[in-house]
């Protein structure tokens, strides 16, 4: 973005979400001692936990903000906060932590009109 912020943008049966990465500043629950249908506090905001689950990752395509390792294993909570959606994704090494906000197709504009 012009303003130096990285995100990207999911589309998730017909809704799309922009994410942003953030910093986490606080502790987090383990993985293990959190549930689906729980409350948590991250980062001074209550999350309640609609997911918990583990992914491998398969690949990666564009240009990414992140880096990704084919074959890796990834533990991640979903959940909702005033309205956004938090994704926490535990790796090996770290721990991501990012906000989503959904937004309207019309919302999305891309700097190339003749892109598709």
């Amino acid at each position: 973005f012009d303003d130096g912020r990285r995100g990207w943008l999911v589309e998730d049966e017909g809704e799309f979400i922009f994410y942003a990465k953030k910093t986490l500043t606080g502790s987090v629950p383990p993985f293990a001692s959190v549930q689906a249908g729980a409350t948590i506090q991250i980062d001074g905001r209550n999350v309640f936990v609609t997911e918990k689950g583990e992914a491998q990752i398969a690949g990666g395509e564009g240009q990414l903000a992140f880096t990704i390792m084919p074959g890796e294993q990834i533990d991640y909570i979903d959940g909702t906060s005033d309205g956004n959606l938090v994704s926490l994704e535990y790796a090996e090494d770290e721990i991501e932590f990012a906000i989503g906000q959904p937004i309207g197709r019309d919302e999305i504009a891309l700097d190339e009109p003749d892109y598709f």
